[in-house]
């Protein structure tokens, strides 16, 4: 009796050793097979990431530049607009006085307590740099404006009276804020004498606005 179970006992190990080695066996011929697969797998769906995101940001591009030429005729009316407003916050520039205006406005002008001795002392400067054919009309000096009357006979005694007393460095009778004006009709101006005046103001002192920004004289 133990003869016979002893070879089958045998034959059972045997076939149970066999089927533990075939699961393991194939186990272990698969599993490089899967391992090897697994980066090709993963470098692949990555591509198609890239390739995914590619075509989103193309698409994104061009939605904008469409939005941007959809806008472009709207937004001109509005940058239009825009600077109407800004215009329109700004002050107009007031517009230039008369001659008489001027006039009238020296003649307000509070009086100087030196007045005639300022207009002696303005008289002697302004006469060493005469042209000869001009003289001296009239010279009156107000707190803080002094104002020259000259006759001129010609427009070239009148352009050498300007130079001499308030452009060269060396003969100018006057260094302040001043204005020129023509009295006389253009006519007069051109084919013989005229009467100029010059509005002369004391550096440092409240002047008017018309004597800051002086007109160029008669031509």
């Amino acid at each position: 009796m133990i003869k016979v179970i002893m070879p089958a006992a045998v034959v059972v190990l045997g076939l149970a050793v066999l089927f533990d080695l075939r699961p393991s066996g194939s186990a272990s011929t698969t599993a490089p097979t899967a391992a090897a697969r697994a980066p090709e797998t993963s470098a692949n769906e990555r591509e198609d990431e890239l390739e995914g995101l590619r075509r989103q940001v193309a698409n994104l591009e061009q939605a904008v530049r469409e939005l941007q030429q959809a806008r472009t005729p709207e937004q001109a009316p509005l940058a239009q607009a825009a600077r109407t407003l800004a215009e329109a916050d700004e002050p107009a520039p007031e517009p230039p006085l008369e001659p008489e205006e001027i006039e009238a406005d020296f003649a307000r002008a509070a009086a100087a307590t030196s007045g005639t001795q300022a207009a002696k002392n303005l008289a002697a400067a302004a006469t060493k740099v005469l042209p000869e054919g001009s003289a001296i009309r009239s010279i009156e000096c107000r707190e803080a404006i002094c104002r020259v009357e000259t006759t001129h006979r010609g427009l070239g005694n009148y352009h050498k009276f300007l130079s001499a007393a308030f452009t060269n460095a060396e003969t100018q009778i006057w260094t302040g804020p001043l204005r020129h004006q023509s009295v006389s009709e253009p006519a007069d101006v051109q084919h013989g004498d005229f009467v100029a005046v010059s509005f002369l103001g004391q550096e440092g002192s409240e002047l008017p606005r018309w004597l800051h920004s002086e007109p160029e004289p008669a031509q």
